[in-house]
């Protein structure tokens, strides 16, 4: 068995690596083999260009453009994939991939652009690069007032150029339902009447979501 599970969200604050490590622990505990990596490669040679990006070392946002932007996290992935993840059996689980491309650099198109931009991130990753598709992902959902909320209880000091662009980060929102939509991402509701969820109520829910699907 070899299954490429991924976590995706677009909050800050939301938990979702706690909620990564949480499940590996849990599919560890039950016997299963699992590989787990975060994307960015933060400090790896591969995701130079990704931390000069969200340094603002490259220039702006719209002027480099999805499409030069999204290389530079496709670059990270095929390096890390090629150096560490290629030959993995058993589960291989990851905090973001691929799949954050079309969230966050979707969100620099138009609606009419999306789609032949989804196409490409999709052929470019999957097929050109050789990258392992998912087999299932899951995507941590807040609502928008409180992922604004989360993200502004971070220091200046902690964000990078996304973070600091709350104009940007309302149309990465409202892209993420689309892809989650569009790629039948399994989501969860990680708000409850306006307040997070418990770590230990959304971990569970994520791993019943995941013992099902392997359990197919």
């Amino acid at each position: 068995m070899r299954k490429l599970i991924v976590i995706e969200g677009v909050s800050d604050g939301i938990g979702k690596s706690t909620q990564v490590k949480e499940l590996y622990d849990k599919l560890v505990r039950d016997g299963y083999n699992v590989t787990y990596h975060h994307f960015p490669s933060y400090k790896e040679k591969g995701a130079t260009l990704v931390e000069a990006y969200l340094k603002g070392a490259l220039g702006e946002r719209e002027e480099i453009g999805p499409y030069a932007v999204s290389s530079f996290f496709a670059m990270d992935r095929f390096y890390t994939f090629n150096r560490d993840l290629k030959d993995k059996e058993g589960i291989i689980l990851l905090d973001r991939y691929t799949t954050s491309n079309l969230i966050y650099q979707g969100a620099l198109l138009k609606d009419g652009e999306k789609n032949e931009f989804f196409h490409y991130i999709c052929d470019y990753e999957y097929n050109k690069l050789g990258l392992k598709e998912p087999d299932l992902v899951i995507f941590l959902k807040v609502d928008k007032e409180k992922a604004l909320e989360l993200l502004e209880k971070r220091t200046d000091k902690d964000k990078d150029i996304n973070e600091q662009d709350l104009e940007y980060l309302d149309k990465v929102y409202d892209n993420s339902l689309v892809v989650a939509s569009k790629y039948n991402f399994e989501v969860i509701e990680c708000c409850r009447e306006g307040k997070l969820r418990s770590i230990e109520d959304i971990s569970k829910e994520i791993y019943e979501i995941v013992k099902k699907y392997l359990n197919k």
